[in-house]
């Protein structure tokens, strides 16, 4: 691809927040993580622990239950989530895989135990999911 046509085409931006898509599903999430935080509150016979453990495993799954900011643009692919943000280069990944609801970036030409490490993992909405499969395409392949 030349450089002239990756300029001219337009940046991406979508958001996708996971736990409203099952809004069920994130209620049990929620329980139970508040439930696993009385628990070792309990066990361990502090209140401080039982909210550390329930910011932490909150945080661990910041993404699941907060909305996540994607963006494509000719520079790279950037992701935030709250105050968080990460912004990599599209010379860092060599190939992408996809399934129905996402597509995985990969820093590697080759299949590793790393993949899940290193690589990206970008979910997509239905209705914008051939507009970024189409740009990843132009800036990957």
């Amino acid at each position: 691809m030349s450089e002239s046509a990756k300029i001219s085409t337009p940046d991406l931006e979508w958001t996708v927040h996971i736990a409203r898509r099952d809004p069920l599903k994130a209620a049990a999430v929620f329980i139970f993580i508040s439930a696993l935080s009385l628990f070792s509150g309990l066990v361990l016979s502090s209140v401080f622990f039982s909210f550390f453990a329930f910011a932490v495993l909150l945080i661990s799954l910041m993404s699941y239950f907060f909305p996540v900011y994607y963006r494509l643009d000719t520079e790279g692919v950037g992701i935030r989530i709250l105050f968080h943000r990460r912004q990599r280069p599209w010379a860092d990944f060599k190939r992408w895989e996809t399934d129905g609801k996402s597509i995985k970036l990969m820093t590697m030409k080759t299949r590793s135990r790393l993949e899940n490490y290193r690589g990206w993992l970008i979910h997509t909405e239905a209705d914008k999911r051939e507009k970024i499969l189409n740009y990843i395409r132009e800036h990957i392949d």
